[in-house]
């Protein structure tokens, strides 16, 4: 009777399996044919900044990835390039990322010749708001989170580990300053100035920008460059965001600057069958798998915004 019982119960879970593995084609397959970046109707392109800016997007079909620079851009590029397109809406909520990845959107975001609008839902910080910043019109939730202009780059230094271990690091570089900010080491006090000040000229960069695009006067360019965060409440009145609100007030302001109807198309990246299957999978492995802390205790290596 015991081994009938198991030879049930394998049986279910064999077709339970069987059910899920057939599930998971078949919202593949319908997933495949979602998106692309040939508009089917519409006047405005619909371009969505979210997650983590990087040079290579990790984004999943169950969230928590991040955003492609290059996918962006390209979409802006198509975007200035369709005729039927007369402006350009970027739907953000992003905490920023690398530092290049977000200026190589802005960088496209001004050289756009259609008009621009931000909308700014849950975050628009740091490098997400640089992208915002450049654009003609910023709308943003009262309390989403906006601003944060600073810079930041650290890891995690091991080198005490280490020696309680008993275990020594040898370096040989040619340069002296080759290893700078090896986590086997402690860092040199003339090191971290140097990387201080490396920080520093990327927050001028970054800041001088902001206060540009934004037309800010030296106070609020003061306030602003402590890299502290506002709510959107806030941002209205030290000039970083133009109006309050969501998606409808942002429409209705391309309705004043078109001066017509507004009709939403999105530019989303084509994912092939293949692919949609792979982001269906790992969305759920990484969700499931995601635990507290998880972000705190992942090195950071370079500039990020």
């Amino acid at each position: 009777m015991a081994k009938k019982k198991q030879r049930s119960m394998m049986k279910v879970v064999l077709i339970v399996l069987g059910c899920l593995f057939v599930l998971s084609w078949v919202l593949a397959l319908a997933l495949s044919g979602w998106g692309g970046s040939s508009p089917v109707f519409g006047n405005v392109a619909l371009i969505r900044i979210v997650g983590t800016i990087s040079s290579s997007g990790d984004g999943s079909l169950f969230g928590g990835g991040g955003v492609d620079s290059m996918t962006v851009v390209g979409f802006i590029e198509a975007a200035n390039e369709d005729p039927t397109i007369d402006a350009i809406l970027f739907e953000i909520n992003s905490p920023g990322g690398n530092a290049v990845a977000s200026e190589e959107i802005v960088r496209a975001v001004k050289a756009s010749e259609l008009p621009t609008v931000s909308w700014i839902r849950e975050s628009g910080a740091s490098g997400a708001y640089w992208v915002a910043s450049a654009t003609d019109y910023v709308v943003a939730s009262p309390m989403s989170v906006t601003g944060s202009v600073g810079v930041l780059s650290s890891y995690l230094e091991y080198a005490r580990l280490l020696e309680d271990y008993n275990v020594t690091y040898r370096k040989f570089t040619g340069g002296v300053y080759k290893d700078i900010m090896n986590p086997m080491r402690v860092i040199g006090e003339d090191e971290a100035a140097l990387v201080q000040q490396k920080v520093d000229l990327i927050h001028g960069i970054f800041l001088r920008d902001v206060a540009q695009n934004r037309n800010l006067s030296s106070e609020q360019v003061e306030e602003i460059g402590t890299g502290i965060f506002f709510l959107g409440v806030e941002a209205v009145d030290n000039g970083l965001v133009d109006e309050l609100g969501g998606k409808e007030e942002a429409i209705a302001l391309l309705e004043e600057v078109l001066e017509s109807d507004v009709g939403l198309v999105s530019f989303e990246p084509e994912r092939g069958f293949l692919e949609s299957l792979t982001g269906l999978v790992n969305g759920v492995g990484f969700w499931m798998g995601r635990g507290f802390g998880s972000s705190f205790l992942q090195a950071r290596h370079g500039f990020e915004l």
